[in-house]
């Protein structure tokens, strides 16, 4: 069965109010306190020796690779050619 979700668009709306008020009185009492408010940013930095681990790359791309079962199917046909 599928779960559905009881609370309506209304809810959602109030509860965004709530989470972006109590955001806002976080970031005022941190400022307050003298910490840092800034955002912190979140990228991958670069190697010193200039690239990726390839033969990492190529792990995870063998172990966790997913291919949908319809590519699969057809990539099957493509190699019986």
């Amino acid at each position: 069965s599928v779960k559905h979700c009881n609370l309506t668009g209304c809810t959602f709306k109030t509860l965004g109010k709530i989470c972006n008020n109590y955001s806002y009185h976080v970031h005022q009492y941190a400022l307050a306190a003298g910490q840092l408010v800034h955002q912190k940013h979140a990228h991958m930095h670069t190697w010193s020796n200039g690239g990726i681990d390839t033969d990492l790359a190529m792990d995870l791309n063998t172990n966790f690779a997913w291919l949908p079962p319809l590519v699969r199917l057809m990539m099957r046909s493509w190699q019986e050619r």
